[in-house]
């Protein structure tokens, strides 16, 4: 395999505690990915970065991207979106899903007008276990389809969360992928690991 160096951009499933723990990966899904693929692949060929951070939306990713984009990465993915949707209902600061797809779509040709990096897009996602998930659902989907199209439109490869979440929630119960139906217990995030996986192996 060759060398693999790769940037994870997104919000606190991402970040996973590593930015208030100084933890360079966190606990959650970057750290399961890194951890997988330092077994097979030597130390000086492997590169994870996290770049989660507790809170941020779709903004906050634009705010940070050209820092970052100052190191060469094989594959970036991008998982953003939930507080997008989550702020407009415990902060009444609303994203539009036109200006959420506005900023998707600046963030995407930053990356490729400056890094031959491979873009995977995550699509957001929630369960629904009680009302306040189910406001962020109803509001969440068509920033859901917005990042899909952007995926189509700039041929990007595309991960639907939303769909795997779902999927296995058919077999588990709901709190046990995400007891708040938001942030991913280690089945959850073990779910998106696997996801991430077979995009880089």
């Amino acid at each position: 395999m060759t060398a693999l160096k790769i940037l994870f951009l997104g919000d606190s499933v991402t970040d996973s505690h590593h930015s208030t723990h100084n933890d360079p990966y966190g606990c959650g899904y970057v750290s399961m990915v890194y951890n997988h693929l330092n077994c097979t692949i030597p130390l000086d060929e492997l590169k994870v970065v996290n770049s989660g951070y507790n809170g941020h939306r779709s903004k906050d990713l634009l705010y940070r991207i050209d820092s970052l984009l100052k190191d060469e990465f094989t594959h970036i993915f991008v998982l953003i979106g939930v507080n997008d949707s989550w702020r407009k209902f415990d902060h009444n600061d609303e994203t539009p899903t036109h200006i959420y797809k506005k900023n998707l779509e600046k963030l995407i040709k930053t990356i490729q007008s400056t890094s031959s990096a491979k873009v995977i897009l995550m699509s957001p996602f929630v369960l629904k276990i009680n009302p306040l998930t189910q406001n962020i659902s109803e509001d969440l989907l068509p920033k859901q389809e917005a990042m899909k199209q952007l995926s189509e439109k700039y041929n990007l490869e595309f991960i639907d969360l939303q769909k795997e979440f779902d999927y296995c929630s058919e077999k588990y119960e709901k709190t046990a992928l995400a007891q708040d139906g938001i942030h991913p217990s280690i089945l959850g995030h073990s779910l998106i690991a696997v996801s991430v996986l077979k995009k880089v192996i």
